[in-house]
């Protein structure tokens, strides 16, 4: 409610309309009013930020745990894995945590502030 008071004194409305008792009609007249509806649309357009959209690709490919790390699969373990050791690949299967300033920015991303 505080933006309608910031078009009336930007508009300089008088307070009621002239021909109906102050009592009866309120506020309602200025909210079915369209010119007045149009400004108020206008103003939250101007002042209200758009919503940030989470990052679908990344949604996919990251988790974020109960603690707020982030979960991710390790690189190198598509394909050729005939070429690398056992161990390297039992290793490769486990996920891992993102432990750098990178995590921030994903946090975001994924729609977590």
């Amino acid at each position: 409610m505080p933006l309608l008071g910031i078009v009336r004194a930007t508009k300089n409305l008088p307070p009621y309309p002239p021909e109906t008792p102050a009592a009866a009609c309120g506020l309602s007249w200025y909210l079915y009013n369209p010119s007045f509806r149009y400004e108020v649309r206008w103003l939250n357009w101007r002042t209200n930020m758009p919503k940030m959209k989470t990052h679908k690709g990344l949604k996919k490919r990251m988790k974020l745990t109960a603690s707020g790390k982030i979960k991710h699969k390790r690189a190198n373990s598509g394909h050729l894995m005939s070429g690398k050791s056992g161990n390297r690949c039992r290793n490769l299967r486990r996920s891992a945590v993102l432990k750098s300033a990178l995590a921030k920015r994903i946090r975001i991303a994924l729609g977590n502030n």
